[in-house]
């Protein structure tokens, strides 16, 4: 965690943007970001609560969507912005997990390009919506084509 947050720290304006509630998430940032590199964090607080999910809309970072980036490991957190998701694994306290690794090298390209939307949809979309659908069957949402296609309407999967 520190060598990747040292590295995009240098490259990005970092936002820790959690659907956990801040009581709880505040002293895990603290743990993992002990020389503050992310001053900036946003908690359930800061997300929509929609038909049991807990969705961030980047729209209210009030920053350029063509320069926004959010990486994380629940589809439904970017359902109303898939093209701005670099989605990742879980982590399960694997000390062999190589995914930060993988990130950092992926970051550092995406930061100079000007249109990440437009870039992501290229190289991770099919597989955005893919797993965006996966969380929305576990969850009971979305059982036939018919579910799907009104699920879609709202999000530009």
């Amino acid at each position: 965690v520190d060598r990747f947050l040292e590295v995009v720290s240098r490259l990005y304006e970092v936002v820790i943007f959690t659907a956990s509630l801040q009581t709880y998430a505040d002293p895990l940032i603290d743990l993992l970001d002990p020389k503050g590199l992310c001053p900036y964090r946003l908690f359930r607080s800061s997300c929509s609560h929609w038909k049991g999910l807990w969705i961030k809309d980047l729209e209210n970072l009030g920053r350029d969507l063509r320069r926004v980036i959010l990486v994380d490991n629940s589809p439904s957190a970017y359902l109303l912005q898939p093209w701005n998701a670099l989605p990742i694994k879980s982590w399960f306290f694997n000390m062999a997990d190589r995914e930060l690794d993988d990130l950092t090298s992926i970051l550092a390209v995406m930061a100079t390009v000007e249109d990440v939307p437009a870039v992501l949809k290229e190289t991770v979309g099919p597989s955005c919506r893919e797993r965006v659908l996966q969380q929305l069957r576990l969850l009971g949402e979305v059982e036939d084509e018919r579910d799907e296609a009104e699920w879609f309407k709202y999000c530009p999967i």
